[in-house]
């Protein structure tokens, strides 16, 4: 794989270590029942955007270590396929040589 590659995957790992404090964070002071601003997973650096979820559905993407969530337009189909996409966010999974560098962070982070 090539490292431009790989950094990219890494960048939306960053992003997905964020948005698990802030479900944390969330779920202590009790407000996990409204929608919640995450920031989009996508492999850009500069990204600031939110993606409003509740809950079940943050929870949702996390069962897939594969799966990240971000805002629509933001997807780079180099190292990612759509698998659904509505009106407030997207969800992408990791597509062949970017696996390893996932599953590898999963492990890590269980």
């Amino acid at each position: 794989m090539s490292v431009s590659l790989e950094r990219l995957v890494r960048n939306q790992l960053v992003f997905r270590e964020v948005n698990d404090r802030i479900r944390e964070v969330t779920e202590r002071f009790d407000v996990a029942h409204h929608p919640i601003n995450f920031i989009c997973e996508c492999s850009r650096e500069d990204c600031t955007e939110t993606v409003p979820l509740g809950a079940g559905e943050y929870e949702g993407v996390r069962s897939r270590p594969t799966v990240f969530v971000i805002v629509p337009g933001h997807e780079t189909l180099e190292v990612e396929r759509v698998v659904e996409i509505n009106e407030r966010f997207m969800l992408v999974e990791k597509i062949k040589f970017t696996d390893e560098v996932v599953e590898d962070h999963a492990r890590r982070v269980s």
